[in-house]
């Protein structure tokens, strides 16, 4: 067997006694012998307790969660082997970009690399597994991830992977980003679309988790109070409302009355500046989402009053689900061909990680997203198989 898998017998035996050997090589196994890895639900994951293999600069992490200076450590090892050494429940935010299969050779090797798709998902969900373990009951997991074309076909990673971490440990869905790469690489196919979009998958142990909405609110534009006529930010006037209550052949006098005297106290209010915008709908118009009352509280109210106004907050609106954002193209880190982009983690930090927080990233590389969480005042946890990479990662932390 050893000689088939391309491994010493002391690792065979080493993993035949007690499975703490690399999970590659464990792999590498069980596909030789022909027998289907299945992986334990995480209420079942082992937390061995070993914490004296935790890393001293993680120890310092951990003592200093509550001081406001950021502390660091960056951890040379396999992933796996690293999180199963670690205590549970000291994580507020992981956030990471895992290595994607068979699309670069890394340093190091390791995940990525695998013989099949199947065995890279394997062991991406025993990593993710520890990550579930090591989160706080309030903390958040964001994975960015792509996809692979194998034999002129995707493979359907990133839905095949978050599905399976649903399957293993439970984990909450709260959105899939798309990250829609601008200026993105070019498209050397001439029989399919250019492939210009990754995902970003927000991920929970809880419904009750930390989300800070407001650091990421997108800032409302203002009200036009330097026209003729006072306008809403998206061109609404007085007139114009008042105009469309008058003609609605829906509406009766009285929800006439109502809705203009509404409308005009709403006038009011953007006029004192404790408005920006708002929407009218009105009985017979279109609604906002659905007309039926079982589905929709709006659609009732619409058809008791005639009317509503649906307020925009004043402190913005939230981010949508698309982010435009341009690959990383940084000079000076041309050993690492797959950095991610700050803009890419500042989000998910600011809104799911609270101040004095610590981030965790399983597959740190150079570092982007705990030269990020440095930036935002949190602490920062990173874990890469190579020390080459982890010393980009110190030069940009300016820690030795």
């Amino acid at each position: 067997m050893a000689e088939r898998i391309g491994v010493s017998h002391r690792t065979i035996i080493a993993l035949e006694r007690d499975f703490t050997g690399r999970v590659e090589t464990l792999l590498r196994c069980m596909h030789e012998l022909k027998l289907k890895p299945i992986l334990c639900n995480s209420r079942g994951v082992p937390d061995d307790g070993n914490y004296n293999r935790v890393d001293v600069e993680l120890q310092r992490v951990l003592i200093a969660r509550a001081d406001k200076a950021p502390q660091f450590a960056l951890i040379q090892s396999d992933a796996l082997d690293a999180l199963r050494g670690m205590p549970s429940n000291i994580i507020d935010c992981a956030i990471t970009s895992p290595p994607y299969w068979q699309q670069r050779a890394y340093e190091a090797g390791g995940i990525g690399e695998e013989q099949t798709v199947e065995d890279y998902l394997i062991g991406l969900r025993a990593v993710f597994q520890q990550v579930h373990r090591l989160l706080k009951p309030s903390g958040s997991l964001w994975v960015n991830i792509d996809d692979t074309y194998h034999q002129r076909s995707m493979q359907g990673i990133p839905w095949r992977l978050v599905l399976g971490l649903v399957e293993d440990c439970g984990w909450l869905i709260r959105n899939d980003v798309i990250w829609s790469k601008t200026g993105g690489s070019l498209n050397r196919s001439n029989n399919r679309l250019s492939h210009r979009h990754e995902h970003l998958f927000h991920l929970v142990k809880s419904e009750d988790y930390y989300h800070d909405h407001d650091p990421i609110r997108l800032a409302a534009k203002p009200a036009r109070l330097d026209q003729p006529q006072i306008a809403t930010a998206t061109g609404l006037t007085l007139d114009a409302c008042l105009e469309r209550i008058a003609i609605n052949d829906q509406l009766s006098d009285d929800e006439k009355s109502k809705a203009s005297y509404e409308v005009r106290a709403t006038f009011d209010e953007i006029a004192q500046g404790k408005l920006h915008d708002f929407r009218l709908v009105l009985r017979g118009g279109r609604v906002t989402h659905s007309d039926s009352q079982s589905i929709s509280a709006r659609a009732s109210k619409l058809d008791q009053q005639g009317y509503y106004l649906l307020r925009y907050d004043p402190d913005g609106s939230m981010m949508g689900d698309v982010w435009n954002i341009a690959p990383d193209r940084s000079k000076g880190r041309s050993g690492h061909y797959a950095a991610f982009p700050e803009d890419l983690c500042d989000i998910p930090i600011r809104a799911t990680c609270p101040p004095s927080g610590v981030v965790l990233d399983p597959f740190v590389g150079t570092g982007t997203s705990v030269v990020v969480a440095q930036k935002l005042g949190r602490h920062g946890i990173g874990i890469d198989l190579s020390d080459g990479y982890l010393d980009l990662a110190r030069q940009r932390l300016q820690i030795s």
